[in-house]
């Protein structure tokens, strides 16, 4: 067992420390050349070839902002040039673009020197987030490393000492690596999700029940979607209270009726749903909407069930299909859902057109 096993692989600050430790001159461990071949490594538009020292800055706040950033190296270059890198890490947590841009402007905007491209080192269950990449609401480019492309960059690194806190991080990310890519086979082991029996299996394995787990497989079940359907976009994200993994191309255009309902298909834990976001809907415009939607979601050859019926917010849930994700191969699945899919998504222009 690591001593990242002991304190807990979803600790953000775990990581943060193993870089800005790996990474800091001050900190004798690994050569300024090795340290020179990691940046160019994290950031090819860094001058890495010229740097003197490297300063990393852990809860880092610019001048007149009050939300700290998980770190920010600081980059000493030969000629008294200087270079800033912003990193923000995610375990389970839902990675955001926005708040990944908003870090590098503060530091782009407040600190002397050039800011480079930000980075974010998705090591959980959030490097599902990643893929499609956000396009967020802020136009800045930034870099992206998922498990294993975070493995690759410091997995050679040459530690003179204190080696057993490095050696210990990188099998912490080998054996996660290992997690998500036995997820479809631990899946039909335990068969089951939600009983505790079966989260206590899971717990045994290594995983985390629940919402990150979830995440794990929409990724690995969105392969198998868009092996077999590419056509359609799918984005996995953090609902209020579960995972989702929305079909993006499924949106209807806002109807002309008085309050702009649009409609959508995604997938919440394991049942595709047939969802609606609305804006001050009347009482009889939602139940209109409910209805229809039941009618549509009846009259297909596939079971499926009403949604509870709930106060109507921002989105209500309408019908809904199971999947059978603990009994059945996840390409099957998909398979499965891809059939409801190319029936239910034709019509949903249909129920918004009062």
């Amino acid at each position: 067992m690591t001593f990242v096993d002991v304190v807990g692989f979803t600790l953000e600050k775990i990581h943060v420390g193993v870089v800005a430790w790996l990474l800091d001159t001050r900190q004798d461990v690994v050569s300024l050349e090795q340290r020179r071949q990691l940046l160019h490594r994290l950031s090819e538009k860094s001058e890495a070839d010229r740097i003197r020292s490297i300063t990393a800055h852990r809860e880092f706040a610019p001048s007149g902002r009050r939300k700290r950033i998980d770190l920010v190296l600081e980059m000493a270059l030969n000629g008294g040039a200087v270079e800033w890198l912003v990193v923000e890490f995610k375990t389970d947590s839902e990675f955001d673009v926005d708040q990944l841009t908003k870090s590098w402007e503060a530091v782009d905007s407040s600190m002397p020197g050039r800011a480079l491209t930000p980075i974010s080192f998705c090591l959980g269950a959030s490097q599902a987030m990643l893929y499609p990449p956000q396009r967020g609401k802020l136009n800045v480019e930034y870099e992206a490393f998922d498990l294993k492309r975070t493995r690759g960059a410091f997995g050679d690194l040459i530690v003179s000492s204190q080696r057993h806190i490095y050696s210990d991080w990188i099998q912490s990310l080998d054996e996660e690596i290992r997690r998500v890519e036995h997820i479809e086979e631990n899946i039909l082991e335990i068969g089951g999700f939600f009983a505790e029996p079966h989260q206590h299996m899971w717990k045994r394995k290594g995983y985390r029940p629940g919402i990150p787990l979830f995440f794990l497989v929409y990724d690995r079940l969105r392969g198998y979607l868009n092996q077999l359907d590419p056509t359609h976009t799918w984005c996995i994200y953090s609902g209020r209270n579960n995972p989702v993994m929305n079909l993006d191309d499924s949106w209807t255009e806002p109807s002309a009726n008085e309050f702009g309902a649009q409609l959508c298909l995604e997938l919440n834990w394991d049942r595709l749903v047939l969802k609606a976001q609305i804006k001050n809907a009347s009482d009889v415009a939602v139940r209109t909407l409910r209805e229809r939607g039941i009618e549509l979601g009846q009259s297909l050859a596939v079971a499926g069930r009403p949604a509870t019926r709930r106060p109507a917010k921002e989105y209500i849930s309408i019908f809904s299909w199971q999947l059978p994700l603990a009994n059945q191969s996840l390409r099957d699945c998909a398979a499965y859902a891809l059939q409801i899919i190319d029936r239910v998504q034709p019509e949903l222009h249909k129920l918004v057109g009062f």
